[in-house]
């Protein structure tokens, strides 16, 4: 959840820098970029811009989705 996603309507889509998505999903910035080249389930990044270094968006609802499609992980208690 981002700082602004409390103040907006359901149906808003918020966009989340790869900085953002990183810390959401527990990641390394480095881990995203991994990812998005490895997993085809990941969601793909939205680029911003023509240049070489436009800004990288990720939808938080395709995070949330992706996140909710993925195996629990089992803790050893």
């Amino acid at each position: 959840m981002t700082k602004y996603s409390k103040q907006l309507p359901d149906n808003v889509e918020i966009y989340l820098s790869k900085k953002e998505a990183a810390a959401k999903l527990g990641l390394s910035i480095r881990s995203i970029d991994k990812k998005a080249q490895s997993d085809p389930t990941f969601p793909k990044p939205i680029v911003w811009g023509d240049e070489r270094q436009s800004r990288v968006r990720y939808k938080n609802s395709e995070l949330d989705d992706w996140m909710e499609s993925r195996p629990k992980e089992k803790s050893i208690a």
